[in-house]
């Protein structure tokens, strides 16, 4: 697992933090590995494109649930949108783990740019 505390995070707030670790290997073009405050997990594109439409000033607010496969298990994240911004939940059972960060819809342009250039590398 990448060492994330030597580096400022992407988003720090009360409830959480969320960052973009780097692309993610022996998957499909513009995948990355995020880390939800302590969880490192893969998304592919279309999960990618999918919590995109739900942060930012004009997103969708809904949820969306989706099954991620890791090395180590399933894991669930549970994205929803609201008119604070974009709730990310993390369960990972295999692990023991959950997690949660709010994203505020003002960090969407940080997070876009930050996935760009994850996945330019």
């Amino acid at each position: 697992m990448p060492d994330t505390t030597a580096t400022a995070l992407l988003y720090a707030g009360p409830e959480g933090y969320f960052d973009v670790i780097g692309a993610l290997p022996d998957a499909p073009p513009g995948s990355v590995i995020v880390n939800v405050s302590g969880i490192l997990f893969g998304l592919h594109p279309h999960d990618i494109a999918l919590l995109l439409n739900l942060l930012g000033p004009d997103a969708e607010h809904g949820q969306v649930m989706l099954l991620l496969k890791d090395p180590d298990g399933q894991l669930w994240l549970t994205a929803t949108s609201g008119p604070d911004g974009l709730d990310l939940v993390v369960s990972f059972p295999a692990c023991g783990a959950n997690a949660r960060v709010l994203v505020p819809h003002e960090q969407a342009a940080a997070v876009r740019a930050a996935i760009e250039e994850a996945t330019r590398q």
